[in-house]
């Protein structure tokens, strides 16, 4: 599949939707108030990503939306990325059971750090606009693992 501004931002979004699935199934099954909360905000944070990569593919110019994507190739990138960027069902289900919140902003750092990681490998691929976008997702990345690395600081240097 050839990368493009088009591809990659689809691939980002599709991305974004399972990272939202993700933390709203932790969030309804976790039974932990604490951790439902954050999983909660963070697949809100997930379908504010979800809309800004919509609105940059919006912003392309539309001889580069009308980029034909092979449905299954896209889902097999995706598929491929699933396993890589976001945690085990086997990681999650132990996190849940054990009602740790700070395990669960670490899962939640990591699989933000992962996409950065991808998100930077790619870009040193490709040029020009396809190549400015993908730094604009990992940008949008970036700000939301700060947020993460914000409170995981916060719950590490303050006195309960």
């Amino acid at each position: 599949m050839e990368l493009t501004a088009n591809t990659v931002l689809l691939i980002a979004m599709e991305l974004e939707k399972m990272g939202k699935t993700l933390y709203e199934s932790l969030s309804q099954g976790c039974g932990n108030d604490e951790i439902a909360a954050l999983a909660s905000a963070l697949a809100s944070a997930e379908e504010e990503h979800l809309a800004v990569f919509e609105n940059m593919r919006n912003a392309l110019p539309l001889s580069l939306r009308r980029d034909v994507v092979d449905s299954r190739e896209l889902f097999a990138q995706v598929a491929s990325l699933h396993k890589d960027l976001l945690p085990s069902p086997k990681d999650i289900l132990r996190i849940v059971r054990d009602s740790d919140f700070a395990k669960t902003v670490d899962m939640a750092i990591e699989v933000e750090a992962r996409a950065i990681a991808f998100y930077a490998d790619l870009s040193g691929d490709i040029q020009g606009l396809d190549q400015a976008v993908l730094k604009e997702i990992a940008e949008e990345e970036r700000a939301h693992l700060r947020m993460l690395r914000e409170a995981r600081f916060l719950m590490t240097h303050t006195d309960s």
